[in-house]
């Protein structure tokens, strides 16, 4: 099974570019301090906690062009609220990463009326060449 799915991998680069970006994403923030895990429901959803604080991220790949509006950051919350509300849960937030900053004005909305616990990472799949200008 291994195998078959390294080669499935290989055979679709778009994968492996992926779990790239998932590793760089939860790099970003093991190095703010946070512990994190997969979420046991949703393939692109991490939780991550540093002390008290517990930070609900989900991932979109550079691959996945869907913009990102108010309904779709929605959804994310309200998929997670449960687990929230379960554990008793106090100091809570959400974190949608990207890619690229696509953003609709809807999310832009949402996310500047819920600015302490909703919150848009902008993290770069790899790194612009720079000019030697």
């Amino acid at each position: 099974a291994m195998k078959m799915q390294k080669d499935f991998t290989q055979s679709v680069p778009s994968l492996d570019h992926s779990k790239n970006y998932i590793l760089k994403v939860n790099a970003f923030y093991e190095e703010k301090g946070y512990t994190l895990s997969k979420h046991p429901k949703f393939q692109n959803d991490f939780i991550a906690k540093k002390d008290d604080e517990t930070l609900f991220i989900r991932i979109q790949t550079p691959q996945n062009k869907q913009r990102v509006t108010a309904l779709i950051l929605q959804n994310f919350v309200g998929q997670t609220v449960l687990d929230v509300l379960e554990e008793g849960q106090i100091n809570v937030s959400w974190t949608y990463v990207c890619s690229k900053m696509m953003c609709e004005h809807s999310a832009k909305i949402l996310i500047s009326s819920y600015e302490r616990k909703l919150k848009f990472e902008l993290i770069k799949a790899h790194q612009e060449p720079q000019s030697n200008i």
